[in-house]
């Protein structure tokens, strides 16, 4: 029997897909679901929703325990490193021993309830012969077509599907402007009284001489006020073409540290999975786990802070976060796997050297 522990939220509604043949649906949250035409599997395991949403939060593709539906090692990486470059902080894929479709359900709603808490994004499922799939900013038939596409093809892999399926979804999240959950939008209107001009008064006993003066005195003052503001829009327009020219350059600036950004985040996740076996490693250097404990935390702070592009201050902590978690991974990589001293290398190519000269005739 496979017990899974988890706390039910309410997300929307839900919908099953079997086959391609018939669909059902269930109000429990906004979820979509494809069964593979596959037969069912049998297994016991208990499954700690809290600590996959933890792992999941530091990786953010898992398999649980002994799936007959599973990934290998490498497929793991792949994913991994897919969503880092494609849509990091806002996927995640858990593969779990074969559970029947109401757990399916539940063990989908409650880690999405973790994971979407901090602003939304897609959690896909796969237990045995179920995939779920839960996303906070699509509605539910367009989820559903996503992965049907994604998993259509029988005789792909499991990588291979999750591949498509994580594709489809950060092409949608970033067409989307990657919403964030429960954000509140404010708008404001603005309004203004009519004014009425006031009428100038002739002034009593007024010549006609009089009063052409005064006329000829007004459009002098207007052309004067004509060419002063003539002057200004010229000074004030090259002055505002500067500012935006900067300001466009800024924005291309930005823009392109941002991508550098992600390139560094998504290489650092794959200098963490390179060293995934090293770590594990019953002789692995103390110091070394120490090191490479430090740089996944930094690729989870990171993670966190490029979730809002617009929030400078969090994208510095997020840059800062990546050096510093490179620095703890090449650390931990020297540690694991320690060179040569240059004094060592240079006495070993001396004694083959001296090797050579020896055996020449």
């Amino acid at each position: 029997m496979c017990v899974v522990d988890v706390t039910v939220g309410c997300w929307g509604w839900l919908t099953g897909l079997r086959a391609g043949r018939r669909f059902s649906g269930v109000l429990v949250g906004s979820f979509i679901a494809i069964l593979l035409p596959t037969t069912a599997f049998a297994s016991a395991a208990t499954i700690h929703v809290g600590a996959l949403a933890r792992a999941l939060r530091g990786n953010p593709a898992q398999v649980v325990g002994s799936p007959s539906f599973t990934l290998s090692t490498a497929g793991v990486g792949s994913v991994r490193r897919e969503i880092a470059k494609r849509d990091p902080g806002r996927i995640w894929v858990a593969v779990v021993p074969s559970l029947s479709e109401k757990a399916t359900s539940d063990l989908s709603n409650a880690l999405s309830g973790f994971l979407n808490a901090d602003g939304g994004g897609t959690v896909i499922v796969v237990a045995g012969s179920h995939v779920w799939g839960s996303t906070s900013w699509e509605d539910a038939a367009a989820a559903t077509g996503r992965l049907q596409t994604a998993f259509q093809n029988p005789r792909e892999s499991l990588a291979v599907q999750l591949h498509s399926a994580v594709d489809s979804f950060a092409s949608g999240d970033d067409a989307a402007g990657h919403p964030q959950l429960n954000r509140s939008s404010s708008g404001s209107t603005t309004s203004s009284a009519p004014t009425t001009p006031a009428t100038p008064a002739t002034p009593p006993g007024g010549s006609a001489h009089r009063g052409g003066g005064t006329t000829a005195g007004a459009i002098a003052g207007l052309i004067l006020l004509a060419l002063v503001l003539l002057a200004a829009a010229f000074i004030g327009g090259k002055r505002i073409r500067a500012a935006m020219r900067a300001s466009h350059r800024r924005e291309q600036e930005r823009a392109d540290a941002r991508e550098q950004a992600q390139a560094d985040f998504a290489k650092l996740g794959e200098e963490i999975e390179a060293l995934d076996i090293d770590s594990s490693m019953p002789n692995a250097s103390e110091r070394g786990k120490d090191e490479y404990s430090k740089g996944i935390e930094c690729y989870q702070d990171a993670e966190r802070r490029l979730r809002d592009p617009g929030d400078e201050y969090q994208f510095e902590h997020a840059v800062d976060a990546v050096k510093r978690g490179r620095a703890h991974v090449h650390a931990a990589d020297q540690l694991f796997n320690p060179k040569a001293e240059p004094s060592e290398a240079l006495s070993s190519t001396d004694t083959a050297a001296d090797g050579a000269e020896r055996g020449s005739p």
